[in-house]
């Protein structure tokens, strides 16, 4: 979630249901080293809710230096562990996904940030690399004996990447072997894949790439708080109207505004373009999620690319959404 799980997204995804979030995933070493662009990148907004610090690396000393990095700036509720990240420009360097080859050096992590923090310490993997290796079940231990208060697990193989069979039965035997919780991650899309995992008896649900440009997910599969209006079921909850989808967009690209005008003032090295045009860079793939499926969206690619204005991107979002009302009112859906 490197480049998406910024405060403006956390802050939709707490309003719209979400427990806590993490930040976007950070490498251990540089914030150790208090580098400013790691900073950034922990850097937590007014009005979030609870956020749990998500770091990476491979090397035992230098998360130890990093929580207490994150100890010191007291904006956590936690510390979360990646070592189920199959990204290569990750792995390659010995973190994420990577770990779940060395089971002893990531209770060699845990045991050093939790040395190093008060706060909790999460542990994030993947069920192992192929079917042939769930080295999940000797993690878990390992892990809960170096004092990790929890394990969430994508129940895929490293090899699967995001796609593919989402294993329950292995995180059902999982949540019955562990000696400590288990967060069920991975393919939850919807109401019945979210039942699904919480029919395996994990503690809580984790939801990552499908919350990108659809914070209604939260509402959907927690039931936290009701529709502010009434709305289209589908099968898999309520759909958004489109006045809402409006409302959400426009209160999301307000707060990355704010968060790159926040950003500049703190981190003024760290950014490379004009807060405004860093709005548009980085708010595309949100963008393109929160209207997947629309009338007109796929003229949107092509235009965006050449875009630098909010006003702009702001002009092309109502069209799609004009388009979009005409024809729900035909179909008789608004």
């Amino acid at each position: 979630m490197a480049g998406f799980t910024d405060g403006p997204m956390r802050i939709m995804a707490h309003r719209l249901g979400a427990a806590y979030c993490h930040t976007e995933m950070v490498n251990a070493r540089a914030v150790g080293d208090a580098s400013a662009g790691s900073l950034r990148l922990l850097d937590v907004m007014e009005g979030e809710g609870p956020v749990v610090a998500h770091l990476y690396g491979s090397v035992p000393e230098e998360f130890g230096r990093a929580a207490e990095t994150v100890t010191r700036m007291g904006l956590f509720s936690g510390i979360d562990i990646n070592c189920g990240c199959p990204a290569p420009k990750v792995a390659q360097c010995g973190g994420g996904a990577a770990l779940m080859r060395n089971p002893p050096l990531i209770a060699d992590i845990v045991r050093s940030v939790v040395k190093n923090t008060s706060l909790p310490v999460t542990v994030k993997t993947r069920l192992g690399f192929n079917g042939e290796s769930s080295t999940v079940f000797d993690i878990v231990r390992r892990i809960a004996d170096a004092g990790a208060v929890s394990l969430c697990v994508h129940a895929r193989y490293v090899e699967q990447f995001h796609t593919g069979t989402v294993h329950y039965d292995v995180v059902e035997r999982l949540v019955r072997e562990s000696p400590i919780p288990i967060v069920g991650n991975g393919g939850i899309k919807d109401t019945e894949t979210a039942r699904r995992m919480q029919d395996c008896g994990v503690s809580g649900m984790l939801v990552g790439w499908n919350a990108v440009g659809n914070p209604w997910i939260f509402q959907k599969i927690s039931g936290v708080q009701e529709f502010r209006s009434s709305g289209v079921q589908n099968g898999n909850g309520r759909v958004p109207t489109v006045a809402e989808v409006r409302d959400v967009l426009m209160e999301h690209i307000a707060l990355c505004q704010k968060h790159k005008a926040i950003l500049e003032k703190k981190y003024p090295d760290t950014l490379r373009v004009s807060p405004e045009e860093a709005v548009v860079l980085d708010f595309r793939c949100q963008l393109f999620r929160y209207l997947n499926g629309m009338r007109g969206v796929s003229t949107l690619r092509g235009k965006l690319h050449g875009m630098t204005t909010l006003d702009q991107v702001v002009s092309i979002i109502n069209e799609i959404l004009a388009r979009e009302f005409d024809y729900r009112q035909k179909v008789g859906r608004h």
